[in-house]
């Protein structure tokens, strides 16, 4: 998908299944040509951990197998036969790199899409033999790998092919995920419901990706960062001159708060949720809420912590942007991301994504449904997926 360019192939209706550290979610969505597209039949939501399983690592991939396979098989039984599935993976299940690839020739040359589809699986490649050195290919497969932006001769372009150019720049990011769960995936959607990756059937995306993708018109020129805080983990997405720059993330995301209440109060997890939502709210008893106020401030201060060593990595020799845009399915500390400097002033202009603000009834699934994992895949695909009907 070069610079996210639009396509548009008529009617269609996919399977976009969302998997955020241990929560998931489900749907299916449809199109008429030219009308965007809207929920057909919602599968399944739920966690991969409950009390009963042990969470090992193991247990965890056994765990989203079974989910999968219930998932695919209720796709299998819809009354719409499904032509493309839509997979969304969150960095705990997945790892991502920005690559700058340069060619330069002495001659003038005409870079073509297939020439970069070689790059991207020619052994003798300079870029793959780059990407052997960050992934594992034994272990990892390489699920995407999305152009940024593209300078022809030291020049911006909206598309690097089928132009004659001596230099073609290239940033390029890419993803990749475990190759056992790529091959269960990809084998159980081929035999249940006739997709795959290798048909361009079955789309594999960071969640990074989709939610820079489906924000960007909303970020200064600039640059920005971009907060995705999800149950487990915390992904910050550097956003310089119009493109991903550099991403990290961090083990604490929504949850961190309850847990620590859980631990400090030794109560249950849903009275722990209960109390986290009576105090945002300002309904919380005086003597518990004091107390409450307490574990929530010193596990505000370790986020914070871990968050500004993860922002200091990113932006180590480059400009820190003063915008920070944050995006959470469930409510958060209302000083999460104030940070001052020794002045006193704060460091980030801080903005609250409001996908129901952001999106409002022309994108009816964001609109009515704007806590749902699936709401930014459902954009993506509004806005540049069309993918139409299989062949």
């Amino acid at each position: 998908m070069g610079l996210f360019s639009k396509k548009n192939f008529g009617d269609n209706t996919v399977l976009i299944i969302d998997i955020n550290d241990f929560s998931f979610e489900a749907a299916i969505f449809s199109r008429q040509r030219g009308a965007p597209y809207e929920l057909v039949e919602f599968l399944e939501k739920g966690n991969l951990i409950h009390e009963n399983l042990e969470a090992t690592a193991r247990n965890i991939e056994i765990q989203l197998e079974r989910i999968l396979r219930k998932i695919i098989d209720k796709a299998a039984r819809a009354k719409k036969r499904i032509d493309f599935c839509f997979i969304t993976f969150s960095p705990m299940w997945r790892i991502s790199e920005n690559h700058l690839v340069k060619i330069k020739k002495d001659a003038p040359f005409v870079f073509i899409k297939k020439d970069f589809d070689e790059l991207l699986k020619s052994e003798d490649s300079a870029f793959f033999k780059n990407l052997k050195n960050t992934f594992n290919f034994e272990r990892l497969k390489l699920i995407e790998a999305d152009i940024m932006s593209v300078l022809l001769n030291g020049y911006p372009s909206e598309t690097p092919f089928d132009k004659s150019v001596k230099t073609v720049e290239l940033h390029i990011f890419i993803s990749a995920v475990d190759k056992r769960l790529f091959d269960f995936i990809n084998n159980i959607l081929r035999v249940r419901l006739n997709l795959s990756f290798e048909e361009k059937t079955l789309f594999l995306k960071s969640g990074a990706l989709i939610s820079f993708a489906s924000l960007k018109d909303f970020f200064p020129r600039e640059g920005a960062l971009l907060v995705n805080v999800g149950s487990e983990t915390t992904e910050i997405i550097f956003i310089k001159n119009g493109r991903i720059e550099e991403t990290a993330h961090f083990n604490k995301g929504t949850d961190f708060f309850v847990r620590r209440a859980v631990s400090e109060l030794k109560i249950s997890l849903n009275i722990a949720e209960s109390y986290f939502t009576r105090f945002q709210n300002n309904l919380l008893e005086a003597g518990v809420r004091e107390k409450f106020k307490n574990i929530i401030s010193g596990a505000t201060r370790d986020f914070k912590n871990h968050f500004f060593e993860a922002v200091s990595e990113i932006s180590a020799g480059n400009f820190l942007p003063q915008d920070l845009f944050f995006l959470s399915l469930k409510s958060l500390p209302q000083d999460l991301f104030v940070f001052k400097n020794q002045n006193g002033d704060q460091i980030f202009n801080v903005h609250k994504i409001s996908l129901s603000e952001l999106f409002p009834e022309k994108e009816k699934f964001c609109y009515n449904n704007s806590s749902s994992s699936l709401c930014l895949p459902s954009v993506f695909l509004n806005k540049y997926l069309d993918y139409g009907t299989k062949q």
